[in-house]
């Protein structure tokens, strides 16, 4: 008789938790591994863009719940105060079984110092808001200097064997 409670608590009170999703963003790719940090709606992680230039953020979201085939949400991503996008997701299903995970890459401008940003996803009706910090990973290219120096240091060894100078050789 005593099992019938706890079996009415399972079954009642475990849907109330499974309506949330996961929400993890993919700070960097090491030796074509992905390293996820989890976001929270009480931390603030630094991440970085994944992108060679430094302009894309890429979220993994798992553990959705849906009601539906078709996801239905929208996603708002605010960075150093300003809205980069806000806009529906679309495109997204949820195939049975359930649970189900949709990866979502999203452009952003070049930060090249941190910036507070804020995300805010809205799936089949929950919403849920992340606070994190972002840093674009900038492109390392040589200095035009560098360039020239390597350049006229190449041109001229070349130089040097084409006209055949040893040392110690008469012209």
């Amino acid at each position: 008789m005593k099992r019938l409670p706890a079996l009415a608590v399972l079954l009642f009170a475990l849907p109330g938790f499974a309506d949330s999703y996961n929400v993890f963003v993919v700070d960097r790719v090491i030796d074509h591994q992905q390293v996820l940090v989890q976001l929270t709606p009480n931390g603030n992680p630094l991440v970085h863009s994944v992108d060679p230039a430094g302009t894309s953020l890429t979220f993994d979201i798992e553990n959705i719940f849906s009601s539906t085939f078709d996801l239905q949400g929208s996603v708002t991503l605010t960075l150093a105060g300003q809205t980069i996008i806000d806009g529906p997701l679309e495109g997204y299903i949820c195939p049975d079984p359930q649970p189900c995970s949709i990866g979502v890459s999203l452009a952003t401008p070049f930060f090249p110092n941190p910036v507070q940003g804020a995300i805010v996803w809205t799936i089949d009706g929950k919403t849920e808001k992340f606070n994190f910090r972002y840093t674009s990973n900038p492109v390392l290219t040589p200095e035009p200097t560098t360039l020239l120096l390597l350049g006229t240091g190449l041109a001229g060894i070349g130089w040097c064997k084409y006209r055949s100078c040893a040392v110690g050789r008469p012209r």
